[in-house]
Order: structure tokens, then sequence, then C-alpha cells
């Protein structure tokens, strides 16, 4: 966030959108230091580590599901967030490589699984491709490992709003949040009515006017 913002003296209302979602790890961060402890592991021979390492540095630092090595570099930063964020001594590289190989291995049957294959955004039938990952500002930076090998997020961007005032203080609004606004109810059609915008980086209005909201009511009852 601060690289990004501080590039230049001033952020326009778009600059701000494509900061918020921005899938780029930096290397200026802890994570740098991580992935080359990675790269310098002395593979010894063994075929898993050294196919991790050449994927790797295919990688561009950028989780946003387009090259072959994201969904393996999710989950080495995963893995090292579990040592850097409770601020223990780094983990072994060449177990955290072993570990992310066999796992994408056995689930997956190779190591270029792409991102959207592997990091998924579920709630009841809604099953979604997602972007982002661990460390960056289109964060998903924790998932449950399901049974199929899919990476389930359920930690990362949650509640999304953007808000702006025109000249004459006149407030505007858009928001968006992973699922829907009946999480706790599996019956109602807003229980994941707003995934598949939120997978796309897309938004919904917010209405605050009485007129603007008359004409989105979908029902009227005193609880």
């Amino acid at each position: 966030a601060l690289e990004l913002m501080g590039a230049d003296a001033s952020i326009s209302a778009a600059d701000l959108e494509r900061i918020k979602y921005d899938t780029a790890v930096s290397r200026k961060s802890w994570a740098g230091k991580w992935f080359a402890d990675l790269a310098a592991v002395d593979a010894k021979g063994d075929h898993d580590i050294t196919a991790a390492q050449v994927l790797m540095r295919r990688w561009d630092w950028n989780y946003d599901g387009r090259g072959p090595a994201d969904t393996l570099a999710a989950l080495l930063l995963r893995a090292g967030n579990k040592w850097h964020y409770q601020r223990r001594p780094e983990a072994d590289p060449r177990d955290a490589l072993l570990t992310a190989s066999a796992y994408l291995m056995k689930h997956f049957g190779r190591l270029d699984v792409p991102l959207g294959t592997a990091l998924r955004l579920r709630q009841g039938k809604v099953d979604l491709p997602m972007d982002g990952g661990p460390d960056v500002l289109r964060a998903a930076a924790l998932w449950d490992e399901a049974d199929d090998g899919r990476l389930a997020v359920k930690h990362g961007d949650s509640f999304v709003m953007f808000v702006d005032w025109d000249k004459q203080g006149r407030v505007t609004s858009r928001s968006i949040q992973p699922y829907g606004a009946a999480t706790t109810r599996p019956e109602s059609r807003h229980y994941a009515d707003q995934a598949a915008l939120f997978v796309r980086h897309r938004l919904k209005p917010v209405w605050f006017r009485r007129a603007d909201l008359a004409r989105h009511v979908e029902r009227v009852y005193r609880p």
C-alpha cells in the first residue's frame, strides 16, 4: 500500500480502485527474502524441489491468475506467513517446497495449477474462481483445504466500499462483499448473490436517498 499510494502526489478515484484490487506481492517486503531463500535451497537431486524452483523462477510476483506459478507461490507465501506473522524464526524453506509440491501433485497431478482452479470462493452451491492471495491488497490470506484440493478462501477481502462526494457535498457510494446480505440464511436468494460480482472486482450501488431506495425495495415489513 505504501509503495502504490506513495508513487504519485495525487490519487484519482480510478487509481484508488486499481490499488485496492492490486494482486502483486512487494519484492521489498519480508517475502523478498523468503522467496530468495526458497530459490537458494539445495535440491540435492530431489526432482520435486527442482521442479518447484524451476517453476518459481517464472513467477512474476503477481497473483493475477495469469501465470503458471501463481498457485505454488500462494502456497509458499502462506507457509511463510505461518511463522512471519507470529514473529517466529524462519521455517525450513526446503520443507515448504516439499509440502507445497506434494499437495499440488496429490490433488491436481501438476505444479502449474491455474490459480482460479485452486483458489475458490465457495458459499452454498456457489463455487467461483478467485484471484489474489496472501500479503496483497486483493487479499485471500487464509483458506480451508477442501477434500477436492481446492483452497476455499475464508479470510481476506470482506466488505469493500468506495464513497465519493461531489463539489456540492452530494454523496454516492458503491459496495460489495464476498457472499450476500443474508449469509446465515441459505434459503434466501441473497445468501450468495454478490459473489459473482465480488470475484470480478465489480461493485453495486448503495442507495442513500428515499427516492432512489424506493425504486429498489424488495419487501416492506415491521421487524
